[in-house]
Protein backbone atom coordinates (compact mmCIF):
# COMPACT_ATOMS: atom_id res chain seq x y z
CA UNK A 1 0.00 0.00 0.00
CA UNK A 2 3.11 2.71 0.54
CA UNK A 3 4.67 1.98 -2.16
CA UNK A 4 1.25 2.36 -4.67
CA UNK A 5 0.62 5.31 -2.70
CA UNK A 6 4.09 7.36 -3.47
CA UNK A 7 4.73 5.82 -6.69
CA UNK A 8 1.66 5.28 -8.41
CA UNK A 9 -0.25 8.68 -10.43
CA UNK A 10 -4.09 8.84 -9.67
CA UNK A 11 -6.12 8.17 -12.71
CA UNK A 12 -9.25 10.81 -13.18
CA UNK A 13 -11.28 9.85 -16.53
CA UNK A 14 -14.16 12.50 -16.87
CA UNK A 15 -16.69 9.36 -17.18
CA UNK A 16 -16.02 5.96 -15.51
CA UNK A 17 -16.13 3.31 -18.70
CA UNK A 18 -18.48 0.50 -18.84
CA UNK A 19 -16.87 -3.03 -17.40
CA UNK A 20 -16.48 -5.27 -19.66
CA UNK A 21 -18.05 -8.65 -18.12
CA UNK A 22 -17.96 -10.76 -21.15
CA UNK A 23 -14.12 -10.35 -21.59
CA UNK A 24 -13.23 -11.07 -17.83
CA UNK A 25 -15.72 -13.65 -17.81
CA UNK A 26 -14.38 -15.30 -20.88
CA UNK A 27 -10.39 -14.83 -20.04
CA UNK A 28 -11.54 -16.07 -16.07
CA UNK A 29 -12.97 -19.39 -17.48
CA UNK A 30 -10.04 -19.67 -20.86
CA UNK A 31 -7.23 -19.67 -18.17
CA UNK A 32 -8.74 -21.47 -15.53
CA UNK A 33 -9.44 -24.37 -17.60
CA UNK A 34 -6.27 -24.31 -19.44
CA UNK A 35 -4.82 -24.02 -16.03
CA UNK A 36 -6.80 -27.06 -15.06
CA UNK A 37 -5.51 -29.10 -18.11
CA UNK A 38 -1.59 -28.05 -17.43
CA UNK A 39 -1.74 -28.81 -13.34
CA UNK A 40 -3.83 -31.90 -13.86
CA UNK A 41 -1.87 -33.86 -17.18
CA UNK A 42 1.14 -35.30 -14.87
CA UNK A 43 -1.07 -36.88 -12.48
CA UNK A 44 -4.15 -37.58 -14.50
CA UNK A 45 -2.27 -38.31 -17.95
CA UNK A 46 -2.27 -35.93 -20.50
CA UNK A 47 -4.71 -38.30 -22.73
CA UNK A 48 -7.20 -38.50 -19.88
CA UNK A 49 -10.37 -37.16 -21.24
CA UNK A 50 -11.09 -34.71 -18.39
CA UNK A 51 -7.40 -33.23 -19.32
CA UNK A 52 -7.96 -33.00 -23.11
CA UNK A 53 -11.41 -31.37 -22.52
CA UNK A 54 -10.08 -28.64 -20.19
CA UNK A 55 -7.47 -27.58 -22.67
CA UNK A 56 -9.27 -27.99 -25.54
CA UNK A 57 -12.31 -25.68 -23.65
CA UNK A 58 -9.81 -23.31 -22.81
CA UNK A 59 -8.11 -22.91 -25.98
CA UNK A 60 -11.82 -22.28 -27.75
CA UNK A 61 -12.53 -19.77 -25.10
CA UNK A 62 -9.26 -17.79 -25.48
CA UNK A 63 -10.15 -17.53 -28.80
CA UNK A 64 -13.37 -16.04 -28.06
CA UNK A 65 -12.36 -14.00 -25.69
CA UNK A 66 -9.62 -12.49 -28.36
CA UNK A 67 -12.43 -12.03 -30.47
CA UNK A 68 -14.78 -10.24 -28.05
CA UNK A 69 -11.87 -8.15 -26.47
CA UNK A 70 -11.18 -6.62 -30.42
CA UNK A 71 -14.76 -6.06 -31.05
CA UNK A 72 -15.04 -4.23 -28.21
CA UNK A 73 -14.80 -0.44 -27.94
CA UNK A 74 -13.70 -0.95 -24.19
CA UNK A 75 -11.76 -4.10 -23.26
CA UNK A 76 -10.94 -4.91 -20.20
CA UNK A 77 -7.58 -6.16 -22.02
CA UNK A 78 -6.44 -3.79 -24.91
CA UNK A 79 -4.89 -6.23 -27.23
CA UNK A 80 -4.58 -3.91 -29.81
CA UNK A 81 -1.71 -2.50 -28.14
CA UNK A 82 0.34 -5.84 -29.46
CA UNK A 83 0.18 -3.71 -32.80
CA UNK A 84 2.67 -1.23 -31.57
CA UNK A 85 5.98 -2.60 -32.38
CA UNK A 86 7.82 -1.06 -29.39
CA UNK A 87 5.32 -2.22 -27.14
CA UNK A 88 4.86 -5.63 -28.80
CA UNK A 89 8.93 -5.87 -28.58
CA UNK A 90 9.00 -4.67 -25.15
CA UNK A 91 6.80 -6.73 -23.82
CA UNK A 92 8.70 -10.20 -25.64
CA UNK A 93 11.80 -9.22 -23.63
CA UNK A 94 10.07 -8.57 -20.61
CA UNK A 95 9.11 -12.19 -21.35
CA UNK A 96 12.27 -13.51 -21.88
CA UNK A 97 13.96 -11.95 -18.81
CA UNK A 98 11.01 -13.33 -16.34
CA UNK A 99 10.50 -16.57 -17.39
CA UNK A 100 14.34 -17.40 -15.54
CA UNK A 101 13.59 -15.15 -12.73
CA UNK A 102 10.03 -16.42 -12.22
CA UNK A 103 10.97 -20.18 -12.62
CA UNK A 104 13.80 -19.55 -9.80
CA UNK A 105 11.91 -17.98 -8.01
CA UNK A 106 9.51 -21.08 -8.51
CA UNK A 107 11.86 -23.46 -7.84
CA UNK A 108 14.31 -22.29 -5.15
CA UNK A 109 11.98 -23.29 -2.48
CA UNK A 110 10.88 -26.79 -3.85
CA UNK A 111 14.61 -27.34 -3.98
CA UNK A 112 15.13 -26.67 -0.25
CA UNK A 113 11.91 -28.17 0.97
CA UNK A 114 12.49 -31.66 -1.26
CA UNK A 115 16.04 -31.93 -1.42
CA UNK A 116 17.49 -30.64 1.46
CA UNK A 117 14.48 -31.23 3.64
CA UNK A 118 13.81 -27.88 5.05
CA UNK A 119 10.27 -26.97 6.47
CA UNK A 120 7.74 -24.91 4.19
CA UNK A 121 8.83 -21.73 7.03
CA UNK A 122 12.34 -21.92 6.27
CA UNK A 123 11.99 -22.34 2.98
CA UNK A 124 9.60 -19.17 2.74
CA UNK A 125 11.73 -17.06 4.98
CA UNK A 126 14.91 -17.93 2.61
CA UNK A 127 13.44 -16.97 -0.53
CA UNK A 128 10.98 -14.16 0.99
CA UNK A 129 14.00 -11.28 0.28
CA UNK A 130 13.99 -12.48 -3.19
CA UNK A 131 10.62 -11.24 -3.93
CA UNK A 132 11.04 -7.91 -2.04
CA UNK A 133 14.46 -7.29 -4.25
CA UNK A 134 12.15 -7.80 -6.80
CA UNK A 135 9.04 -5.33 -5.52
CA UNK A 136 11.81 -2.50 -4.77
CA UNK A 137 13.92 -2.93 -8.55
CA UNK A 138 10.68 -2.50 -9.97
CA UNK A 139 9.86 0.76 -8.29
CA UNK A 140 13.37 2.19 -8.54
CA UNK A 141 13.46 1.79 -12.29
CA UNK A 142 10.02 2.74 -12.84
CA UNK A 143 11.03 5.71 -11.81
CA UNK A 144 14.48 6.02 -12.75
CA UNK A 145 12.53 5.28 -16.71
CA UNK A 146 9.97 8.54 -15.83
CA UNK A 147 12.71 10.94 -14.90
CA UNK A 148 14.11 11.01 -18.64
CA UNK A 149 11.42 11.30 -20.03
CA UNK A 150 10.14 13.70 -17.44
CA UNK A 151 12.91 15.75 -18.74
CA UNK A 152 12.96 15.94 -22.26
CA UNK A 153 8.66 16.95 -22.13
CA UNK A 154 10.12 20.26 -20.27
CA UNK A 155 12.46 21.36 -22.65
CA UNK A 156 10.27 20.21 -25.52
CA UNK A 157 7.41 22.40 -24.33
Amino acid sequence: MLFGAMFLAGHHDSRPARFDLPGLLLSAAALGSVMFGVSEGPDRGWSSAAVITSLALGTALLAAAVVVELRSPKPLLRLRLFGDRLFRDTNLLNLVGLVPILGAMYIGPLFLQQAQGRTALESGLSTAPEAFGVLLTVQVVGVLYASPRRRRERLDT
